[in-house]
C-alpha cells in the first residue's frame, strides 16, 4: 500500500522530508581512506525502511481506503495511519529519525557533523564507518567481527537483507 503523497500540502501536512544519503564527497573520502588499510566492506538492506516508523500522536495522518479495500458497510470512512509508508512526504525523515535512534542511541556510534548520512565509531583503535543510502548501509571496518556485531545489532531493531562484502 503507498499513500497518495502528492496530495499533501508542504507546512500542511509535512515540514521535513530529509532522506539520509551520503554525500558522494563522504563516499569518496572514506573509501580513499579504507583503501590503505586492510578492510571488510560489507552492505545491508532494510527491508521496509519506510514502514518502521510509529507515527506519534502530534503527526496524525488519514488516508482514504485503498481501492480493492473499501469496506462496503463504511465505505465513506478513511483509514487512521499508525506507521509511515510509502508515499508519504514524510517517510524519509521519519526512517533517518529511526536509524539514527539504532545507530547513535543503540549501538552508539557518532555522525559526521558535516555528512551526517556517515556515522562512526572508534573503539579498541578500530574505527568503523556506516555509509547510508536510505535503506542500503555500507558498513566499513578492520574486523569481520565488528561487522557481524553490527548485522546482529540492527536485526535486533529492524528486518535486513545481509548483502555480504561488496564486489
Amino acid at each position: 500500500m503507498v499513500a497518495q503523497g502528492f496530495s499533501q500540502v508542504p507546512g500542511v501536512d509535512y515540514f521535513d522530508t530529509f532522506a539520509p544519503v551520503a554525500k558522494l564527497v563522504s563516499i569518496h573520502a572514506v573509501l580513499a581512506i579504507m583503501a590503505t588499510y586492510n578492510i571488510e566492506i560489507h552492505q545491508i538492506y532494510i527491508k521496509g525502511a519506510f514502514l518502521n516508523r510509529k507515527l506519534t500522536d502530534k503527526k496524525c495522518i488519514y488516508i482514504q481506503q485503498p481501492s480493492g479495500f473499501t469496506n462496503p458497510v463504511h465505505s465513506l470512512q478513511v483509514c487512521y495511519l499508525r506507521k509511515t509508508l510509502y508515499g508519504l512526504k514524510q517517510s524519509r525523515r521519519q526512517w533517518y529519525q529511526r536509524l539514527c535512534k539504532i545507530l547513535v542511541d543503540n549501538l552508539e556510534f557518532t555522525y559526521c557533523d558535516i555528512d551526517q548520512s556517515v556515522f562512526f565509531k572508534v573503539t579498541s583503535h578500530r574505527l568503523t564507518i556506516i555509509l547510508v543510502y536510505v535503506d542500503n548501509c555500507t558498513i566499513m571496518t578492520t574486523s569481520i567481527g565488528l561487522v557481524n556485531w553490527i548485522k546482529n545489532g540492527m536485526k535486533k531493531f529492524v528486518e535486513i537483507t545481509n548483502l555480504e562484502e561488496i564486489h
